[in-house]
Formats: structure tokens, C-alpha cells, sequence
């Protein structure tokens, strides 16, 4: 898991913009503790339940989860957009 998961955010850094991504919890809390820079093995404590929004973000003062494991109502477009809106005024 290491490894894919280091290698999806090197690629992801590659980019430049925004990037969306769809998965599974355990995956993406491994994303999440490995984008912090922690162990592997902190992806434990980092709770994610199913249809979440998480944004993660290279702010100035270094990567941060700018929201994490917020539960989606049923009118995700919108939140979806609120929450673009957000990662984009984060710098």
C-alpha cells in the first residue's frame, strides 16, 4: 500500500490544479496520512466513512486536511461545488 499510494501522490503533484479522486476508505486514509507525511501506519487513526468529502491541500504552511471525512447530504453537487470553491480559496 505504501508504494501505490506514494506513487499516486507523486503523480498527483505533477499536476497542476485541482484534482478529484474517488476510492475506497482504506485507500484513502493511507492518501491522507502519507500526504501529511506520516507513517503508513497513522492511516489507522484517521477515521473515513463511506460517501465522505475529504479536500487535502499545499497550503504555505505545508499540506494540510482542509476538510476530512465530511458527510455529504443528498444534494452533492452543490456541496461538491461548495467544497471546490474552498480548496480553491486555500492557498
Amino acid at each position: 500500500m505504501l508504494d501505490r499510494v506514494d506513487a499516486l501522490l507523486a503523480e498527483i503533484s505533477s499536476h497542476d490544479g485541482d484534482v478529484l479522486l474517488f476510492g475506497h476508505g482504506h485507500c484513502f486514509r493511507s492518501v491522507g496520512a502519507r500526504f501529511l507525511g506520516l507513517p503508513i501506519q497513522a492511516a489507522t487513526g484517521l477515521r473515513l466513512d463511506a460517501g465522505t468529502l475529504s479536500i487535502l491541500s499545499d497550503g504555505r504552511d505545508g499540506p494540510s486536511l482542509v476538510l476530512w471525512n465530511r458527510h455529504v447530504p443528498s444534494r452533492a453537487a452543490i456541496i461538491a461545488d461548495i467544497a471546490s470553491a474552498i480548496a480553491r480559496a486555500t492557498p
